[in-house]
């Protein structure tokens, strides 16, 4: 009977830990975006802007022709000292509820590829890989 209790008592905890570290590391998504592709007449492969959007669960379109819903947080980031920003020197962003991400990009990687890495400061430290 006491074994059973231990038993038990072991699966709940395991079962607590498996949900905080679930929580802990959500569904959630950081998009880099090249916006406004073919705005610029002189260079129209050049983006007008750059932005981190921030999803806590993005639901991607079914269509390629098709956006998704508005991130949950986005910030804007600026070509640093005339440096395209996605690179691998790196990016730092400041989320507007304070939350810091820092994104490494490699040059010439092919789409679909790994291409780099983020890291942020939230919840203790967490990185993804772009």
């Amino acid at each position: 009977m006491a074994v059973s209790k231990l038993t038990t008592g072991l699966v709940a905890v395991a079962g607590l830990a498996a949900v905080a570290i679930g929580q802990k590391f959500s569904k959630e998504d950081l998009l880099l975006c090249d916006c406004g592709i073919g705005d610029n007449e002189v260079h129209t492969d050049w983006s007008t802007s750059r932005q981190m959007n921030w999803y806590q669960h993005i639901s991607w379109p079914r269509s390629a022709y098709s956006y998704p819903e508005a991130p949950d947080m986005a910030v804007e980031v600026p070509y640093n000292d005339g440096t395209y920003p996605w690179d691998p020197s790196g990016v730092t962003a400041t989320m507007p509820n304070g939350d810091v991400w820092t994104a490494y990009i490699e040059n010439g990687t092919p789409d679909g590829f790994k291409a780099g890495s983020a890291i942020t400061t939230k919840d203790g430290g967490q990185m993804l890989n772009c």
